[in-house]
């Protein structure tokens, strides 16, 4: 929901020609100013892979999952935030599951790695907005791309707020002029998601 209310928000800004944002201004300009050659290549260096985390430094094995305590779970709940931050707290718990070699997770699991989650940001290992952990380690926000990722993973409630604004940004300001429904159906391309479903352009308007 606050994905959707900054989108109409920008986009009204952007309609109306009165965006109060004088970075946004200042990049309109810019980008105005660029050749479509020069934008495209530039945009797609804007746009990187998602990376799955593929291992971690413990073992997850050692006992039942839901047995682990919020201790024990901090160390793999940071180094995956690490690898694919800003990343949904139910995608933290599938990754555990996964490097556990469990199928999916069961009541306790969940509420086991959710009391991880909550005592990782205490720590400060991470930084939680939401359901999102970010990596306390500043770092550049990048549009990622998830084509490649199994179609179970390509939800767009797993894609932070901040990520879809990016992406709607992006599409704009490369553009001399384009229509709300295509800046809406290539920002859902940026980020992986081949099909503009009326559900996942309900999400981004």
């Amino acid at each position: 929901m606050e994905a959707i209310e900054k989108a109409k928000v920008f986009w009204v800004g952007v309609d109306n020609g009165d965006c109060t944002d004088n970075k946004i201004q200042k990049r309109v300009r810019t980008r105005v100013e660029r050749s479509n050659e020069t934008k495209q290549a530039s945009q797609a260096k804007e746009v990187v892979p998602y990376k799955i985390i593929s291992s971690v430094f413990g073992n997850l094995r050692s006992k039942p999952l839901h047995l682990l305590s919020s201790s024990e779970l901090v160390g793999f709940i940071e180094q995956i935030t690490e690898v694919e931050g800003p990343v949904h707290c139910d995608v933290i718990t599938k990754r555990i599951c996964d490097l556990a070699g469990l199928r999916r997770a069961g009541a306790r699991i969940q509420q086991s790695v959710q009391n991880g989650i909550r005592h990782a940001a205490q720590l400060e290992k991470i930084k939680l907005q939401g359901n999102f952990a970010w990596s306390p380690n500043d770092r550049t926000l990048n549009v990622r791309d998830r084509s490649l990722l199994d179609q179970t993973e390509k939800k767009l409630q797993w894609v932070a707020p901040e990520e879809i604004m990016l992406a709607l940004e992006k599409t704009v300001l490369s553009s001399f002029s384009i229509h709300r429904d295509e800046a809406i159906s290539h920002c859902i391309d940026l980020l992986g998601f081949k099909r503009a479903t009326v559900g996942l352009c309900e999400v981004v308007d």
